[in-house]
């Protein structure tokens, strides 16, 4: 159960469009949407574009030859850099360049809404034994918010298609995905605000298919424990589901489904100094339900759970502000990253960098 929670965190992330590589929200629980002044939610609220002007890189890591880092946090490896920039007073633009050498990223918002589209187009000639291979890709990510009487809205569509060239269409990929948030003051016991999102997404290449659902809703609410001090938290639940078949004949369907309840995301961000934000976040869930049927047998199983804990810094440069992830070293051996004997141990493995005006 604990593979298929794993899958149900990647599934959530991707198709929801949340995006954790910003390096604040991923330290304070990588969840965009419990911090609503962050400029992260102009991909969950496209409508959020009208509150900033600012110039942004990021994924800027240590090599420097701008490939993917690796990230001591969870083990992978992360995507290489990427730039914002939006700009504009009554009318706002936005060109949100994501690393994918796309043909169009750009994003408009005016007054209460907000919209974003990507479109990528790619083509190859290559000689081949019978003659010239040509294959093609195109991807196109796209889109909308607003602010709405009751909250905020935002909507998303991303589908993709490829053509590998040698003439056969039944193994060419192909895929579509959907998605939608929906934030509101909602005054629930301590809680103060609500966060909803959805998201389905399939693929297929052939006769060889996928879908994932993912649903879940969350109560959060932000304390000001002092001046310096600002605490997060928020709980709620989730439901996923993903099917797969393979497309051999005769092969059935295989699917995987869980529901987490409680899932919890705590989160804390302090000013150190007046140049200085430390920055720390603990998320976790709990299988209330999971089950992975592969069409002659099924299993189930409840209590399973994974969680994680992920510190950071903010750091105020003058013109502008650099955030980064922290290693968890630094709090068990303070002295060695202090004095500079941690070579073998960086401080971080990743940044972002921002400019705003």
């Amino acid at each position: 159960m604990k593979a298929i929670l794993q899958y149900i965190i990647i599934t959530t992330l991707t198709i929801n469009f949340i995006s954790a590589s910003d390096m604040r929200v991923a330290a304070l629980g990588g969840n965009a949407g419990f911090w609503p002044e962050d400029d992260q939610n102009i991909l969950l609220f496209p409508s959020t574009m009208n509150n900033f002007n600012l110039a942004q890189i990021q994924g800027i890591s240590g090599s420097g030859d701008g490939d993917d880092y690796y990230d001591y946090r969870d083990g992978h490896s992360s995507p290489s850099q990427s730039a914002t920039f939006l700009f504009g007073d009554g009318t706002k633009y936005g060109f949100l360049m994501t690393g994918n050498d796309d043909l169009v990223n750009i994003g408009v918002a005016r007054d209460n809404w907000g919209a974003y589209l990507g479109v990528d187009l790619d083509s190859d000639e290559v000689p081949g034994e019978s003659g010239t291979v040509n294959s093609s890709e195109t991807n196109l990510n796209a889109g909308f918010g607003m602010e709405l009487g009751f909250g905020e809205l935002g909507v998303s569509l991303a589908t993709s298609s490829s053509d590998n060239g040698d003439g056969d269409s039944n193994n060419d990929p192909s895929g579509m995905g959907l998605g939608a948030n929906v934030r509101m003051e909602l005054g629930v016991w301590e809680f103060s605000h609500l966060l909803a999102s959805f998201g389905m997404a399939s693929n297929e290449t052939g006769s060889a298919t996928t879908s994932d659902m993912a649903a879940s809703v969350s109560l959060f609410r932000h304390w000001n424990l002092n001046t310096d001090t600002d605490l997060l938290f928020a709980v709620g639940f989730g439901f996923e589901t993903s099917t797969s078949n393979g497309g051999m004949e005769g092969e059935k369907d295989l699917t995987e489904t869980a529901i987490t309840l409680p899932n919890y995301t705590f989160a804390v961000e302090t000013n150190l100094l007046d140049w200085a934000t430390a920055r720390a976040g603990y998320t976790s869930m709990h299988t209330l339900s999971g089950s992975v049927d592969n069409g002659d047998t099924k299993s189930s199983s409840m209590g399973d759970g994974m969680s994680s804990t992920v510190f950071g810094l903010g750091l105020e440069y003058g013109g502008f502000t650099l955030d980064v992830d922290l290693n968890p070293g630094f709090f068990t051996n303070p002295v060695s990253y202090i004095s500079g004997n941690n070579l073998m141990s960086p401080l971080a493995s990743q940044a972002t960098i921002t400019y705003t005006f």
